[in-house]
């Protein structure tokens, strides 16, 4: 066995072969951020505009059939992108979905207008309730290449 904590664009593009006995475990930043947030507190979170830039480049990796990737991401990562990437390319081994609260991240009024716009532009989806406050989908995936 060989274990890799890096940067999943270093593992992605390594010259280690991906195939059937390679499972790659995947949490990228998931959050959508505005252009022009300088704010490091946002680091951690910033997986671009539209929150895919991490988990797009993951799941279009050539990889050899069979390569297993288990991935974290949510609703707020344009899941209408990447659920036809998934369809087309992977078989679903598990999936989990979790209703989880907006956090100190997603609370942020930078993000949280952000994100009010992109729901709007219909990119994203979370709910609104009056009572928990707003509340987006996380979802555990398991997939295996084709």
């Amino acid at each position: 066995y060989t274990f890799w904590q890096a940067d999943i664009q270093s593992v992605l593009h390594s010259p280690v072969a991906h195939g059937p006995n390679t499972l790659i475990v995947s949490n990228p930043p998931y959050i959508p951020t505005p252009l022009g947030v300088t704010d490091h507190f946002f680091t951690p979170i910033n997986a671009g505009e539209d929150g895919s830039r991490y988990i797009l480049q993951t799941l279009e990796q050539d990889y050899l059939p069979g390569t297993t990737i288990a991935l974290l991401w949510g609703s707020l990562t344009s899941p209408f992108e990447i659920l036809p990437l998934i369809e087309e390319r992977f078989d679903v081994l598990h999936q989990e979905a979790h209703r989880i609260h907006f956090g100190s991240y997603t609370s942020r009024p930078v993000i949280h207008q952000h994100l009010e716009e992109l729901l709007l532009q219909g990119r994203i989806f979370f709910e609104k309730d009056e009572k928990w406050g707003n509340i987006q989908y996380v979802f555990g995936t398991i997939l295996k290449a084709r």
